[in-house]
């Protein structure tokens, strides 16, 4: 009996309070993650290496489309170069929902291969950043964190889709949703609230099979 009650009130210790207090602060996390990205990311970021394959082959023309688009003062929903023409408002690879990619589109009317790529690692990090304030909302140990976000951004489920630009931002927006529902019920926030419906919608909006899943 008395090893079952210690065992217990070490347990309830572990899930309540050990992993809180100054061990459940981001600084040291986000610190060793700054030193990281830059080694990771520094082949693509170099020009030594681009995101291969559909990547080219398909979504950078898409967002090629879209900014010369604007850059002319014309439609992106209707692109004239498919057959007798194409509704690009109805292609979901058409970045037209991305907000991301909808503003580099505004910005640069010639958007560069390398400027798409290294948009493409600046939003995984982003996603990964969100998923370490999740799991800091969480009161988990700073290093927990790290490996989680390095986890997220460089593991086997980002690497293998990082050829398809839409399903790699369903998956970064992914995180995103968690924190914005997790405050939303934790504060009781409406600002939060409507942070998570704009996140879940654009996550629908991506309509891919990471999408769908999410």
């Amino acid at each position: 009996m008395g090893l079952q009650r210690h065992g217990s009130a070490s347990f309830s210790g572990l899930h309540s309070g050990s992993l809180a207090g100054p061990s459940s602060r981001l600084g040291p996390a986000l610190a060793m993650l700054a030193l990281a990205v830059p080694i990771l990311i520094w082949p693509w970021l170099s020009g030594e290496m681009a995101i291969p394959w559909d990547a080219k082959a398909h979504f950078l023309p898409q967002i090629q489309f879209l900014a010369q688009s604007f850059a002319r003062g014309d439609s992106p929903l209707w692109s004239p170069y498919v057959f007798g023409g194409h509704p690009q408002v109805a292609d979901p690879q058409s970045m037209l929902f991305s907000p991301t990619y909808l503003l580099l589109a505004l910005l640069d009317g010639t958007p560069k291969p390398w400027v798409v790529d290294t948009l493409q690692m600046v939003m995984i990090v982003f996603g990964g950043v969100c998923l370490m304030l999740w799991i800091r909302d969480q009161r988990w140990h700073w290093g927990a964190t790290l490996i989680a976000a390095l986890c997220f951004c460089w593991g086997a489920s980002m690497a293998w889709r990082i050829q398809h630009v839409g399903q790699v931002l369903s998956l970064v927006w992914l995180p995103v949703a968690m924190l914005c529902l997790e405050r939303t019920i934790a504060r009781r926030s409406l600002i939060w609230a409507v942070l998570a419906g704009l996140v879940l919608a654009r996550i629908a909006l991506g309509r891919d099979q990471v999408a769908l899943l999410a």
